[in-house]
This record gives structure tokens, C-alpha cells and sequence, in this order.
């Protein structure tokens, strides 16, 4: 390891090197040679300086296990789209793709929210606490009644996002026979969506807004290929 430079490191950017140089850290053995508690110290946790610490002496080090805590889409509107009716539907659109992304993840809801960005960058936002579910029809429901609350004005942006979620090993469904063939017409709607494509079949909300906007891939996440617009 000596031989490389600390900026060759994953890990170890710009301002990470700066820290570095900072403790007088210029060279890779300098940086092997620290201790648990120097290398928390450089790093500022101690988590983190003992995972470099093993790693740079050949541990497999796992990351800590992570939490999805929230789903949801958001999406600046176009200046076409930028009307009460036509912002519904995309926004209907919007929740149309998480709730699929809801199902393909494995959890289960209990709070959802729409927000509003307005022209003039007004915001408005309204949250629901609902039953535990992830079907489709009845998430349209709980977003349509919210939606109806929102104050006038022109809208910019819209965003719908999913919260409280419970994974599907700890969720415990409605035992209500029109829970359970709600939740059994959106695993019927995703199988035909996944064998037609995208949006081939979707409830009358979102009509209009069946090709929105083409899926933005961040940097940091690649997206289910079949939870994309096409």
C-alpha cells in the first residue's frame, strides 16, 4: 500500500486529504501507522477509524446494515403541466411508480405525504396517518383527499412520499376481504406492467401522464429497470 498516493483510497477526496495533511498525514505509511483512537480522530468517529483501521490490514469490513425510512417520488413540473389538473396527474403518476417501488422493495406503509411547491416558491404540504397497506387504489384515495386540501395557486413542483414503512416480515395486512383484493389487483397490475411494460395498465388518475418526464438516475442509486418510464 505504500506506493499509492491517500487520494488513491475510496474514501479519501478532496477534503478528506485536507484533514489528513492537516494531522500531518502526507504518506500512505504514515497513515498505516496510526492508531484506533488516532485514526477516530483524523476521521472525527470512532466508527469510522476503526473500520479504515481493519480495512487498511485486510479486514472485510461490512457496512452497518441501512433502513429505508421513507419512498417517494418528486418531480419539477413543466411549464405545460404547470395547471391544478394537470399537476394532479403527475403527481398521480408519481405515486403510481412508488407505490410499485413500495411492493418491489418489500414494505408496507402507514403515513403519507403530498407536498406543493408553488411560483414564488410558496410551499404547502399535508400528511396523512393511514393503515398499514401497499396497494395502489387505496394509497390514490389517501392522496387524492390531501391533494383536495391543498391552497390555490400555480404549481411548480409536486412530491409524493411514503413514510412509517414496516418491512414485509414485520407487516401484519388487513385481514379485510376488500383490503386483500385491492392489494391483489396491484401485484396483478405490476405482473402486467412488468410483462407489457410501464404503464400499460394504470388506474384513470393518472391518464395523461402515462410517459412523463424519462427517469432521472442519480449518482448514488441505479433504479429497477421495470419501475421506470419508459
Amino acid at each position: 500500500l505504500y506506493c499509492l498516493e491517500l487520494r488513491d483510497f475510496p474514501g479519501i477526496g478532496r477534503n478528506m486529504e485536507r484533514r489528513c495533511h492537516a494531522a500531518g498525514i502526507t504518506r500512505v505509511e504514515q497513515l498505516c501507522d496510526l492508531s484506533v483512537a488516532e485514526m477516530s480522530r483524523v476521521w472525527g468517529s470512532t466508527v469510522i477509524g476503526t473500520a479504515w483501521y481493519r480495512m487498511l490490514r485486510g479486514d472485510d469490513v461490512l457496512p452497518p446494515p441501512t433502513h429505508t425510512r421513507t419512498l417517494g417520488h418528486s418531480q419539477v413540473l413543466p411549464p405545460d403541466d404547470r395547471t391544478e389538473e394537470r399537476a394532479r396527474a403527475v403527481l398521480m403518476r408519481l405515486l403510481h411508480k412508488a407505490a410499485g417501488r413500495l411492493r418491489q422493495s418489500g414494505y408496507w406503509t402507514r403515513c403519507v405525504e403530498v407536498a406543493v411547491t408553488y411560483l414564488g416558491r410558496d410551499h404547502w404540504r399535508e400528511v396523512a396517518a393511514i393503515p398499514l397497506t401497499q396497494d395502489t387504489l387505496g394509497l390514490l384515495q389517501t392522496a387524492g383527499k390531501l391533494w383536495s386540501r391543498r391552497p390555490p395557486g400555480r404549481p411548480l413542483k409536486v412530491s409524493i412520499t411514503f413514510s412509517k414503512l414496516v418491512a414485509r416480515e414485520n407487516a401484519a395486512p388487513s385481514l379485510l376481504t376488500e383490503d386483500r383484493e385491492r392489494l391483489d389487483l396491484s401485484d396483478a397490475m405490476d405482473r402486467l406492467n412488468r410483462r407489457f411494460g410501464m404503464h400499460s395498465v394504470y388506474f384513470g388518475a393518472m391518464h395523461g401522464q402515462q410517459t412523463g418526464n424519462r427517469t432521472r438516475i442519480a449518482f448514488h442509486a441505479v433504479p429497477d429497470l421495470t419501475l421506470i418510464d419508459p
